[in-house]
């Protein structure tokens, strides 16, 4: 730096001169730099200007009430739809009102339907000219509405020559977004709130088409030019496309004097700003373009250049001469200073946000639900961001593409409940997974409403919650201020601690529910062993079950009380270990559970058994074994049925067949007798002399045939008549230990017997008898499904399992006693998983129930474990055919003591007889010894 001192104190003309081509230099430079700065700005400005005014050009188009209502027609209005497909009357008076009344509402000259060969099926018209009829396939509107597309489509028209705006939404087959397009839905209008939009927004407005066109500007006599010279092939296409009349037809097009690509413009000797923003119409060829251009010479004057030129070539000239060095100095001390502050400064923002995300992570993990984490978000979203209004929405389970609201703040209720995959902006920002920072217009749609009034914010935020590229939720926020790259990084740390904390909760929260789950699961398994126990020890005979390798489980008390051994004697034992029963008898019970078990079977036979009380029984020894949740032998069931009265009715009733021989014996001696008594008393009274005979017995004895009980001898009787389940069972008894065991196992269940009479049934589910058998149409189902479900117990199944046409699921099982189908276990309705809602509430408009009920009444149907089905089924079945057998051999027994007490009655009468035919025979002797002793005299 010393030589620049010594040549400024050595040669001050040359200083002077270098100062003088200085300040000139600087003044032009500072001129050329200040235009530069205020133009880019203007620019800038311009640019933003553009970006707004193309959002309320969608907003009013693509975006806009008109589009809307179209919209809506074509998805939900069946007479349009009818239309479409050539099925209504042409230009119907209800659809023309309708049509007409879309048009009116939102000043368009016309509306139509296009049907699906792209024919106008109705319209109306404005002039009185409706266009029924006429093919418009080759309008680029209508191929876009066959795509499910909803676009505006400019055009001139070929035979009026002005410029309208097709405003087209597709005609879809059924109420869905995802339903065919059949057709189109269309209204035009023309650009007169176009035209007054862009007269009242720049100097000069153009609105371009994809082919450059100039189709509306703010200088009427630029509509028709394009944007660039077009090459043969393009002007062809243009000509060819039909879409802007006949400007093309008989003349060469203008070219607009000056390029839309540049920032800067000269036009007729003036500068001017270049902007420009994309329109999305939907058009087929690509995105309309709005040009704004501003005149810089009125907002850069020329003179304020030149004063601003000349005032910094003077103060710099003055700076150079005088204070060179010192600024330099100081400007390179300045430039450390600022550049140490604004590090100390970075740290100290970065230090500030660290212990915030700190701290909001700290209060995200006292969140114990999804709602309350998603709420504390917004919370601290609102305290670090000044987030004003905002909600979060987070990816329903199962892998569906469906995001459920979980928490909003300050947002009303019209908030959708749910939004898919792409579906919105929303829905496109989780599809795209990256944040998108919308700049939203002072008159725009989003809305902050406070007790005050209300407000419109100046950004809206969306922001995936991705956690290890796992999508799991997505945010909107909505502020007041444009955030700054700061800002928007914050937000997006916050999100990804929200995703971090939303796994978190989420795994909690299935830990939670598996361990809630095992401890119901656990609950209701102890209820119902505490619940099979009581109605076990409720049987009144010895009833006891083993496990699969033949070891106790337990009994009930009947069995106590009949061998005098506890359960904690027996449970862990087998029957062979046990010495409550001779040797000989506990190897053969031994063996033959073993093979019950293994071929999970049945096995019935009579036994004598020994009982605590010293004496011998006679029992029936019932065993029947089951299956566990895999299908392999789980165990068996026996019981003995004490059957000693039958079997001494029995050997009562052999002992007095010989005893009936011989009143048969004796009934025929007397007989005889009374016949020679009657023969002497005849001769005596022919030869004058009194009857000496007596011949009316003292008692007298009928038919002393027996005959035998039906259900008791040979089985004849059992075979001549059939069992019936409800004459062998009390069925109030059993209802009662029915319901309860149906009541802790928490099942629907009934027994029917074959003729259809419900014997019992417990839980019975309010979809079936309040909806599906009421309504004839769905009671057909359920007769074709029980009918289906009877079918295949008839073929022989031990078990089947059964979905009905209405989407209940029922099971069933036969009760068989002696090898007689005498009724059917039902467990049902339930679900064996979690019930389609969309099924049922389709049937519930097919049937027309009331939906909120009906879908009331099926999620109150329980979820059935599929493997827990045959082993409850089993329990009923076997306790339904244990208590029939027990109650059959009752009858039996009953039917034979009574046999047994008849004819012992009717020998009571023989033995009478005989009595009174002895009396009879020595009181005869006596007299006719006294006649022999007279006939000597």
């Amino acid at each position: 730096m010393g030589w620049i001192v010594r040549f400024i104190a050595g040669k001050p003309r040359a200083i002077i001169f270098v100062s003088a081509i200085s300040m000139a230099v600087v003044a032009v430079a500072a001129a050329y730099v200040w235009r530069e700065i205020k133009e880019g700005d203007r620019h800038s400005l311009l640019q933003s200007e553009a970006h707004r005014h193309g959002i309320g050009i969608m907003s009013q188009t693509l975006n806009g009430n008109l589009m809307g209502s179209v919209a809506v027609t074509g998805l939900l209005d069946e007479e349009v739809k009818q239309e479409a497909l050539g099925r209504g009357t042409p230009n119907g008076p209800r659809l023309q009102g309708m049509l007409e009344g879309i048009a009116k509402a939102y000043d368009a000259h016309g509306a139509f339907v296009v049907g699906r060969d792209g024919v106008v099926r109705s319209s109306w018209d404005s002039s009185g000219k409706p266009s029924t009829g006429l093919d418009v396939t080759f309008r680029p509107y209508y191929r876009m509405a066959m795509q499910r597309k909803e676009n505006v489509y400019a055009a001139v028209s070929l035979a009026r020559g002005d410029r309208s705006l097709y405003f087209t939404a597709p005609i879809l087959s059924d109420k869905t977004r995802g339903g065919t397009a059949i057709g189109g839905v269309v209204a035009r209008t023309d650009l007169s709130k176009i035209d007054a939009l862009l007269r009242d927004k720049s100097d000069i407005s153009l609105l371009l088409s994809p082919q450059g066109v100039v189709f509306a500007a703010s200088r009427s006599d630029w509509i028709g030019y394009l944007s660039e010279t077009p090459s043969p092939q393009q002007l062809a296409s243009i000509r060819e496309l039909k879409q802007f009349g006949n400007m093309f037809e008989n003349k060469e097009p203008s070219v607009l004097p000056f390029s839309v690509r540049e920032d800067r413009v000269l036009q007729d000797g003036w500068r001017y700003a270049v902007a420009s923003a994309q329109v999305q119409w939907n058009d087929p060829f690509g995105d309309w373009t709005l040009v704004l251009m501003e005149d810089l010479s009125r907002t850069v004057p020329r003179g304020d250049i030149a004063a601003r030129g000349g005032a910094a070539g003077l103060i710099v000239g003055v700076l150079i001469l005088a204070l060179l060095n010192m600024l330099r100095s100081r400007h390179e001390q300045e430039i450390s200073a600022r550049q140490v502050a604004a590090f100390a400064a970075a740290q100290q923002v970065t230090a500030e946000r660290k212990a915030q995300l700190a701290a909001t992570a700290l209060r995200f993990q006292q969140a114990k639900t999804v709602s309350e984490l998603a709420d504390a978000f917004l919370r601290e979203a609102h305290r670090l961001i000044g987030v004003l209004q905002g909600v979060v929405y987070i990816k329903a389970d199962g892998g569906e593409e469906i995001f459920r609201l979980v928490a909003r703040y300050a947002a009303s209720d019209a908030v959708r409940s749910e939004i898919a995959l792409g579906e919105g902006l929303l829905g496109q920002c989780a599809e795209e997974r990256r944040t998108r920072l919308i700049s939203t217009p002072s008159d725009g749609i989003w809305s902050i409403e406070s007790g005050l009034g209300n407000a419109h914010p100046s950004a809206v935020v969306m922001v995936p919650a991705m956690l290890n590229d796992v999508l799991h939720g997505v945010v909107e926020v909505a502020l007041l201020h444009h955030p700054d790259e700061a800002t928007i990084r914050q937000l997006e740390e916050m999100v990804n601690i929200l995703a971090l904390n939303l796994e978190l909760v989420r795994r909690h929260e299935s830990t939670e529910a598996q361990l809630e789950a095992a401890s119901l699961a656990e609950r209701v398994k102890d209820e119902q062993l505490a619940f099979q126990q009581v109605l076990v020890d409720a049987i009144p005979y010895p009833v006891f079950y083993l496990d699969a390798e033949t070891r106790f489980l337990g009994a009930n008390r009947a069995y106590e009380e009949a061998f005098g051994v506890r359960k904690p004697q027996l449970i862990g034992h087998r029957m062979i270990e046990l010495d409550i029963w001779p040797e000989a008898d506990r190897a053969a019970f031994q063996s033959e559970n073993e093979a019950v078990i293994a071929a999970m079977g049945r096995s019935q036979r009579e036994v004598r058994i020994p009982h605590s009380d010293g004496t011998t029984r006679d029992a029936l020894y019932f065993l029947s074994g089951f299956c566990d949740a895999g299908e392999a032998p789980g165990g068996l069931v026996g019981a003995f049925i004490d059957i000693s009265a039958m079997k001494n009715a029995e050997r009562e009733l052999a002992r007095l067949a010989d005893a009936d021989r011989f009143a048969h014996l004796a009934r025929g001696r007397e007989n005889r007798i009374l016949e020679l008594k009657r023969e002497v008393n005849a001769l005596a009274k022919d030869a004058g002399r009194p009857e000496p005979y007596g011949t009316e017995m003292v008692e007298p004895v009928g038919d002393h045939e027996w005959a035998p009980h039906p259900d008791y001898e040979g089985g004849n009787g059992a075979a001549a008549r059939p069992l019936k389940l409800d004459e062998m069972i009390d069925l109030g008894e059993f209802q009662s230990l029915f319901s309860s065991f149906c009541e802790v196992a928490g099942v629907p269940a009934a027994i029917i017997d074959l003729q259809g009479n419900v014997l019992s049934a417990s839980r019975w589910q309010p979809a079936c008898t309040d909806f599906h058998r009421v309504n004839s149409d769905s009671c057909a189902r359920c007769i074709e499904s029980d009918t289906e479900l009877a079918l295949k117990l008839q073929d022989g199944e031990d078990f089947t399992m059964y979905r009905c046409k209405n989407g209940m699921t029922d099971c069933a099982s036969p009760i068989i006693v002696e090898g007689r189908h005498l009724a059917n276990v039902f467990i049902g309705q339930f679900h064996v998983g979690a019930p389609d809602q969309a099924f049922f509430r389709n049937q519930a408009r097919q049937f027309g129930y009331d939906e909120a009920e009906y879908m009331k009444a099926v999620l109150s149907a329980p979820v059935m474990d599929e493997a827990r089905l045959p082993v409850i089924l089993g329990f009923l079945s076997g306790f339904a055919r244990m208590i029939s057998t027990m109650s059959l051999a009752r009858l039996r027994a009953d039917a034979a003591q009574e046999a047994v007490s008849r004819q012992a009655a009717l020998l009571r009468q023989e033995r009478l007889a005989a009595m009174s035919l002895a009396e009879d025979a020595a009181r005869r002797q006596g007299g006719d010894g006294d006649s022999s002793g007279e006939a000597p005299r």
